[in-house]
């Protein structure tokens, strides 16, 4: 579909050619560009498809892309398709060489791009909907006897045929309005006494589609591809063409866990990072606290941001806000609800589990798990200032 490859493709029928050659044909057909752009952007990606191939500074066709450029003929196909695309319009209109559903597409094309593909091939006459004669057909699905019905129910029940009935045709019957009949429809479908299918919506190809198809197949044909429509459902999307050759891209895609991390703590991402300077701020400011209007000043935040944080901080229970009146405005004074411990708490607290990997002085070895008490250690001061 890139017009400058097609146009050097061409040229190239008419013997083998070196990159100067090229770069003057291609002036006279008004693109201009330089030897290196022409070789590595025009040039290489047709040698990596199988196009052409270089021997002693010149390039010649390969039989596969003589044949190509003879099935390709004079079409212009980048007029007719999008060139940055993922060839859905193209596997739209080879999978359409018979009539299909929009639920049969779906199997080869995504849901999120089917109704994008479907409109701009009928915007260009290449595919038509053939729409059915009714919306929704309503049959009967148990006979209704011993049910209690009103007058209305048994008049709408009785209008269905055997063969299934759409809405104007039941309304008529019944005699009441449409807008009626879709209510009692409703009221009969949750007692289970109708069953209701959908009209689908067909797609066909028209005679210009079916041109262009087959002069898409024909390609494929000279460029031994076979195309690939068929996947399972749930399954990811398969690109629509593809060749048991085809080459294999240096990039690795990384794989990336999103699976929560046990023991992530917080501020740790890099949203996080403007929360964490609150807290700092904070923590920092003691039992007196800070005006939630001078964090902003301080911190260069907007005051929005400020009260975001603020209120995540007091949903984590971190912090906690009083109202005060500040520089002549309302505003929060933010206190942290955390409380350093007292030495009377730390002195006659239990023995614990000593964390020192290395076993200090203070740790009694005959106690079990190495236990050790508060008074003894001489670590204190770091079980403290530690990670909560």
């Amino acid at each position: 579909k890139n017009k400058r490859r097609v146009r050097l493709a061409r040229i190239l029928i008419d013997g083998p050619k070196n990159l100067g050659e090229l770069q003057q044909r291609l002036k006279m057909e008004g693109y201009y560009h330089s030897k290196e752009t022409i070789a590595k952007h025009y040039a290489l990606p047709m040698e990596e498809a199988g196009i052409l191939v270089w021997e002693g500074g010149s390039c010649r066709l390969t039989e596969a892309g003589r044949a190509v450029v003879d099935s390709l003929g004079e079409a212009d196909l980048g007029a007719l398709f999008p060139k940055g695309s993922k060839c859905y319009e193209e596997a739209c209109l080879i999978a359409l060489e018979k009539n299909r559903s929009y639920k049969e597409l779906l199997d080869m094309i995504p849901r999120a791009d089917l109704q994008r593909t479907v409109r701009r091939l009928a915007a260009k006459g290449l595919v038509a909907k053939l729409k059915p004669d009714r919306h929704a057909t309503y049959r009967l699905a148990a006979s209704g006897e011993g049910a209690r019905l009103s007058v209305t129910e048994e008049k709408v029940l009785g209008s269905i045929s055997s063969e299934g009935s759409g809405v104007n045709e039941i309304s008529r019957k019944a005699g009441i309005s449409v807008r009626r009949t879709f209510k009692y429809l409703k009221r009969l479908r949750e007692r289970g006494l109708v069953s209701c299918s959908q009209g689908l919506v067909i797609l066909s190809l028209t005679e210009e589609g079916k041109k262009i198809a087959a002069k898409i197949l024909q390609v494929l044909d000279a460029a031994r591809i076979e195309p690939r429509l068929d996947r399972t459902r749930g399954e990811a999307p398969l690109e629509p063409f593809g060749s048991a050759g085809e080459r294999k891209t240096d990039l690795a895609v990384p794989k990336v866990d999103f699976s929560p991390k046990a023991g992530r703590g917080r501020f740790k991402t890099k949203r996080d990072v403007n929360e964490k300077q609150f807290y700092e701020l904070v923590l920092a400011s003691g039992e007196g606290g800070v005006a939630q209007a001078s964090v902003g000043k301080l911190l260069r935040l907007p005051s929005r941001e400020v009260s975001r944080i603020a209120s995540r901080l007091e949903s984590w229970k971190l912090i906690r806000r009083e109202k005060i009146v500040y520089g002549g405005r309302n505003t929060f004074r933010i206190v942290s609800t955390r409380k350093p411990p007292s030495m009377c708490s730390i002195l006659g607290a239990p023995c614990i589990t000593c964390p020192n990997a290395n076993r200090c002085e203070g740790a009694d070895e005959g106690a079990s798990r190495w236990e050790v008490s508060p008074e003894e250690c001489p670590l204190l001061e770091r079980w403290i200032m530690g990670a909560e």
